[in-house]
C-alpha cells in the first residue's frame, strides 16, 4: 500500500471524503430560516472549523516543499505549484509556505495550539511573522528558563484578538532583540522615496514609505475621503487620489506649510488682447 508520512493514503482519502460530505451537509442548511442566535453560532463555529482545516493544509506544505513533489508538474517553485493547484495569489502562496515552515521548524507550541483549534490561523501568523524574525528572538522563544518563551505568547494569543496580539508580540520582539528593529527602521528609512513625474495626460506617482509614515498617510487619506457619498461609484483608488489632492490644497490654501513655502494655488488665464478690449471699453464708459 502506498503510504504518505506513515499514514495510509486510503485513510486520508476516506477522511477527506467524510469532511467533504459534512461540508456539503452544512452548505445545504437553509440559513434564511435561522434566527440571529442560530446564525451567529453557525458563523462562529464554521469559521473556527474552516481555520482548522486550512491549518491542516498549511501543515503539509513543508512536506510537499521538502520532497520536491511540486516539481513533477513542471513548476519552478513550490509557490507556483500552490498557485496552480489552489488559485491563490503568489503572495498568499509564499506567506502560507513561510508559515508552514515556521510552525514546523520553530514554533511547536503554536502549531499544536492551531492544530487543537485553540488559536486562529491569523494569530499563529502574527507570532510567526513578528516573533520568529531573528536568531536572538528564536533563541528567546525556546529558552527553557525564560517565563516569556513561546508558551507565553501562545497563552496570550488565546486571550487576545489579532490586533492587540500583534502589538504585544511587537513589544516582545523589541525587548528580545531591539537591534533588529533598529536595523530594520534604518534600512526602511534609507529606502524611503517618493517620485512625482509628469507623464502623458497627468502625473505618475511611485514610492516607498516606512510603516510609520505609510500609516500616517493612509490614516490622513481615510480621514479626508470619509465614506463615499450616495451615488459615488468611483473605486477606492480613485477616491484616494482625490483625497491626496485635497490634502495638498488644504496645506496650500490655509498656509500650513513653512512661511517661505506658503503659496496659495494660482489660476492663470491667457486671453488675446482683442478679447479683453470690449471689456476695457465698457469699463471706461
Amino acid at each position: 500500500m502506498t503510504v504518505l508520512t506513515q499514514v495510509p493514503v486510503g485513510s486520508v482519502h476516506a477522511r477527506l471524503q467524510a469532511a467533504e460530505e459534512a461540508v456539503a451537509a452544512l452548505a445545504a442548511v437553509p440559513v434564511e430560516d435561522l434566527d440571529g442566535a442560530g446564525a451567529g453560532e453557525l458563523y462562529a463555529r464554521v469559521h473556527a472549523l474552516a481555520d482548522r482545516v486550512r491549518a491542516v493544509g498549511i501543515r503539509v506544505l513543508p512536506v510537499i516543499e521538502a520532497h520536491g513533489w511540486w516539481a513533477l508538474d513542471g513548476h519552478r517553485t513550490a509557490a507556483q505549484w500552490v498557485v496552480h493547484r489552489t488559485g491563490v495569489s503568489v503572495a498568499t502562496a509564499r506567506r502560507d509556505l513561510h508559515l508552514g515552515r515556521t510552525l514546523h521548524e520553530e514554533l511547536p507550541a503554536t502549531a499544536a495550539a492551531v492544530r487543537a483549534g485553540d488559536l486562529a490561523l491569523e494569530q499563529a501568523r502574527v507570532i510567526a511573522t513578528v516573533a520568529a524574525t531573528s536568531p536572538a528572538r528564536r533563541a528567546a522563544l525556546v529558552d527553557p528558563d525564560s517565563p516569556c518563551a513561546e508558551p507565553f505568547l501562545v497563552h496570550h494569543a488565546r486571550l487576545l484578538p489579532v490586533d492587540p496580539l500583534r502589538s504585544l508580540v511587537r513589544r516582545w520582539a523589541a525587548a528580545a532583540d531591539p537591534d533588529t528593529d533598529e536595523r530594520g527602521y534604518r534600512d526602511a528609512t534609507e529606502r524611503e522615496f517618493l517620485d512625482v513625474s509628469r507623464t502623458l495626460g497627468g502625473f505618475h506617482l511611485a514610492g516607498f514609505l516606512t510603516e510609520e509614515h505609510g500609516t500616517v498617510l493612509a490614516t490622513a487619506l481615510a480621514a479626508v475621503s470619509g465614506p463615499p457619498a450616495p451615488g459615488d461609484d468611483r473605486p477606492s483608488s480613485a477616491r484616494r487620489a482625490q483625497s491626496l489632492c485635497d490634502l495638498a490644497r488644504t496645506v496650500l490654501d490655509h498656509g500650513l506649510a513653512r512661511t517661505a513655502a506658503a503659496v496659495r494655488p494660482h489660476l492663470n488665464i491667457q486671453l488675446h488682447a482683442q478679447h479683453l478690449a470690449p471689456t476695457w471699453t465698457t469699463a471706461l464708459h
